[in-house]
Protein backbone atom coordinates (compact mmCIF):
# COMPACT_ATOMS: atom_id res chain seq x y z
CA UNK A 1 0.00 0.00 0.00
CA UNK A 2 1.01 3.62 -1.30
CA UNK A 3 0.59 4.68 2.40
CA UNK A 4 2.45 2.38 4.32
CA UNK A 5 5.60 2.86 1.99
CA UNK A 6 7.80 4.88 5.07
CA UNK A 7 7.27 1.69 7.29
CA UNK A 8 9.10 -0.24 4.63
CA UNK A 9 11.97 0.35 6.71
CA UNK A 10 11.21 -2.83 8.92
CA UNK A 11 11.36 -4.69 6.00
CA UNK A 12 15.18 -3.88 5.78
CA UNK A 13 18.01 -6.62 6.86
CA UNK A 14 21.15 -6.06 8.54
CA UNK A 15 22.90 -8.12 11.36
CA UNK A 16 22.25 -6.08 14.45
CA UNK A 17 18.64 -5.87 13.60
CA UNK A 18 17.39 -8.60 16.13
CA UNK A 19 19.60 -6.01 18.71
CA UNK A 20 18.32 -2.64 17.49
CA UNK A 21 14.95 -3.25 16.21
CA UNK A 22 13.60 -5.99 19.16
CA UNK A 23 15.98 -6.42 22.16
CA UNK A 24 16.97 -3.01 23.50
CA UNK A 25 12.84 -1.48 22.57
CA UNK A 26 11.84 -4.33 24.08
CA UNK A 27 13.67 -3.49 27.37
CA UNK A 28 12.93 -0.02 27.33
CA UNK A 29 8.90 -1.25 26.91
CA UNK A 30 9.57 -3.42 29.99
CA UNK A 31 10.81 -0.85 32.34
CA UNK A 32 8.76 2.25 31.30
CA UNK A 33 5.42 -0.07 31.67
CA UNK A 34 6.53 -1.26 34.78
CA UNK A 35 7.15 3.04 35.74
CA UNK A 36 4.24 4.02 34.98
CA UNK A 37 1.93 1.17 35.92
CA UNK A 38 3.04 -0.31 39.10
CA UNK A 39 5.15 2.07 40.68
CA UNK A 40 3.72 3.66 43.62
CA UNK A 41 2.55 7.23 43.12
CA UNK A 42 3.23 6.65 39.09
CA UNK A 43 1.83 9.41 36.48
CA UNK A 44 -1.80 8.56 35.44
CA UNK A 45 -1.57 6.85 31.96
CA UNK A 46 -4.63 8.55 30.67
CA UNK A 47 -6.34 12.23 30.89
CA UNK A 48 -5.12 15.84 30.14
CA UNK A 49 -2.25 15.74 32.32
CA UNK A 50 -1.41 11.84 32.07
CA UNK A 51 1.51 9.76 30.33
CA UNK A 52 0.11 9.88 26.57
CA UNK A 53 -0.76 13.42 26.69
CA UNK A 54 2.61 14.76 27.48
CA UNK A 55 4.02 12.17 24.95
CA UNK A 56 1.61 13.99 22.27
CA UNK A 57 3.57 17.24 22.69
CA UNK A 58 6.99 15.89 22.30
CA UNK A 59 5.82 13.52 19.27
CA UNK A 60 4.24 16.17 17.57
CA UNK A 61 7.95 18.12 17.88
CA UNK A 62 10.08 15.01 16.80
CA UNK A 63 7.89 14.51 14.01
CA UNK A 64 8.37 17.82 12.67
CA UNK A 65 12.31 17.46 13.00
CA UNK A 66 12.29 13.92 11.49
CA UNK A 67 10.03 15.51 8.59
CA UNK A 68 13.02 18.29 8.41
CA UNK A 69 15.93 15.75 8.50
CA UNK A 70 13.96 13.40 5.50
CA UNK A 71 14.26 16.61 3.78
CA UNK A 72 17.92 17.44 3.89
CA UNK A 73 18.94 13.84 3.57
CA UNK A 74 16.64 14.03 -0.03
CA UNK A 75 17.67 16.88 -1.59
CA UNK A 76 21.22 16.85 -0.35
CA UNK A 77 23.24 16.26 -3.42
CA UNK A 78 26.71 15.11 -1.72
CA UNK A 79 28.92 11.96 -3.02
CA UNK A 80 29.26 10.51 0.27
CA UNK A 81 25.31 10.00 0.55
CA UNK A 82 25.91 7.73 -3.07
CA UNK A 83 27.83 5.57 -1.13
CA UNK A 84 26.53 1.98 -0.25
CA UNK A 85 26.14 1.82 3.10
CA UNK A 86 29.66 -0.85 3.96
CA UNK A 87 29.65 -3.46 6.08
CA UNK A 88 30.16 -7.44 6.46
CA UNK A 89 26.51 -7.57 6.42
CA UNK A 90 25.25 -4.30 5.06
CA UNK A 91 21.62 -3.39 4.81
CA UNK A 92 19.90 -4.35 2.01
CA UNK A 93 15.80 -4.79 1.20
CA UNK A 94 14.16 -8.42 0.57
CA UNK A 95 14.64 -9.41 -3.24
CA UNK A 96 17.74 -6.92 -3.37
CA UNK A 97 20.98 -8.35 -3.36
CA UNK A 98 22.94 -4.80 -3.59
CA UNK A 99 23.38 -2.83 -0.28
CA UNK A 100 21.10 0.12 0.33
CA UNK A 101 22.84 3.93 -0.41
CA UNK A 102 23.02 5.90 2.68
CA UNK A 103 20.91 8.29 1.21
CA UNK A 104 18.31 5.36 0.68
CA UNK A 105 18.81 4.18 4.23
CA UNK A 106 18.61 7.49 5.91
CA UNK A 107 15.24 8.12 3.64
CA UNK A 108 13.46 4.77 4.69
CA UNK A 109 14.68 5.49 8.00
CA UNK A 110 13.21 9.02 8.67
CA UNK A 111 10.56 8.64 7.16
CA UNK A 112 9.56 5.78 9.31
CA UNK A 113 10.23 7.96 12.10
CA UNK A 114 8.37 10.26 10.81
CA UNK A 115 5.11 8.10 10.18
CA UNK A 116 5.41 6.27 13.41
CA UNK A 117 6.19 10.04 15.38
CA UNK A 118 1.87 10.78 13.87
CA UNK A 119 0.38 7.56 13.85
CA UNK A 120 1.70 7.35 18.28
CA UNK A 121 0.02 10.92 18.22
CA UNK A 122 -3.02 9.73 16.78
CA UNK A 123 -3.18 6.09 19.07
CA UNK A 124 -2.64 8.22 22.28
CA UNK A 125 -5.46 10.70 21.27
CA UNK A 126 -7.77 7.76 20.75
CA UNK A 127 -7.07 5.70 23.53
CA UNK A 128 -7.72 9.25 25.83
CA UNK A 129 -11.17 9.31 24.36
CA UNK A 130 -11.78 5.61 24.68
CA UNK A 131 -10.40 4.63 27.91
CA UNK A 132 -13.21 5.88 30.04
CA UNK A 133 -15.65 3.43 28.55
CA UNK A 134 -13.38 0.66 28.16
CA UNK A 135 -12.71 0.56 31.61
CA UNK A 136 -16.40 0.74 32.67
CA UNK A 137 -17.07 -2.08 30.60
CA UNK A 138 -14.46 -4.02 31.87
CA UNK A 139 -13.54 -5.94 35.10
CA UNK A 140 -11.32 -3.78 37.21
CA UNK A 141 -8.65 -6.82 37.08
CA UNK A 142 -9.01 -7.34 33.58
CA UNK A 143 -9.39 -3.17 33.33
CA UNK A 144 -5.59 -3.43 34.59
CA UNK A 145 -4.53 -6.39 32.32
CA UNK A 146 -5.46 -4.72 28.97
CA UNK A 147 -4.26 -1.14 30.22
CA UNK A 148 -0.45 -2.92 30.76
CA UNK A 149 -0.39 -4.63 27.68
CA UNK A 150 -1.70 -1.68 25.74
CA UNK A 151 0.63 0.22 27.15
CA UNK A 152 3.31 -1.56 26.77
CA UNK A 153 3.01 -2.41 23.18
CA UNK A 154 3.08 1.20 22.56
CA UNK A 155 5.95 1.52 24.90
CA UNK A 156 7.64 -1.01 22.55
CA UNK A 157 7.40 1.01 19.44
CA UNK A 158 7.90 4.27 21.47
CA UNK A 159 11.02 2.53 21.59
CA UNK A 160 11.69 0.97 18.58
CA UNK A 161 11.37 4.72 17.48
CA UNK A 162 13.61 5.51 20.17
CA UNK A 163 16.33 3.51 19.45
CA UNK A 164 16.17 4.03 15.91
CA UNK A 165 16.25 8.34 16.38
CA UNK A 166 19.96 7.46 17.95
CA UNK A 167 21.04 5.17 15.14
CA UNK A 168 20.07 7.94 12.80
CA UNK A 169 22.26 10.53 14.96
CA UNK A 170 25.15 8.40 14.37
CA UNK A 171 25.00 8.30 11.24
CA UNK A 172 24.57 12.34 10.86
CA UNK A 173 27.17 12.67 13.73
CA UNK A 174 29.68 10.64 12.83
CA UNK A 175 29.54 8.51 9.18
CA UNK A 176 28.44 10.78 7.15
CA UNK A 177 31.81 12.70 7.78
CA UNK A 178 34.03 9.22 7.25
CA UNK A 179 33.14 7.62 3.63
CA UNK A 180 33.10 4.12 4.07
CA UNK A 181 35.29 3.16 0.78
CA UNK A 182 37.55 5.12 2.09
CA UNK A 183 38.03 4.16 5.35
CA UNK A 184 38.04 0.56 4.04
CA UNK A 185 40.79 0.18 2.13
CA UNK A 186 43.77 -1.09 3.41
CA UNK A 187 42.83 -0.48 7.33
CA UNK A 188 40.83 -1.66 9.79
CA UNK A 189 37.02 0.49 10.08
CA UNK A 190 37.90 2.72 13.42
CA UNK A 191 34.40 3.56 14.48
CA UNK A 192 32.11 0.12 13.16
CA UNK A 193 28.66 0.89 12.44
CA UNK A 194 25.84 -0.27 14.30
CA UNK A 195 24.80 -1.94 10.77
CA UNK A 196 27.89 -4.04 10.60
CA UNK A 197 28.56 -7.42 11.57
CA UNK A 198 31.71 -6.68 13.67
CA UNK A 199 32.23 -8.69 16.69
CA UNK A 200 32.55 -6.72 19.90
Amino acid sequence: MVLLTPLKYLKIRYRSKALYGFVMPALISVALTWLVVFWADATPVFGKDGYLAGLQNLLTILGGFFIAALTLVTTADLPILKEPVSGRDPPTLPNEKAPLSRKRFLAYLFGYLSTSSFLLVGISFIANIAATKIAQSLHPIAGLAVKAVGLAAYNFWLAHVFVATMLGMFYFTERLQVSDLKSRVGKPEATPSPLDDVES
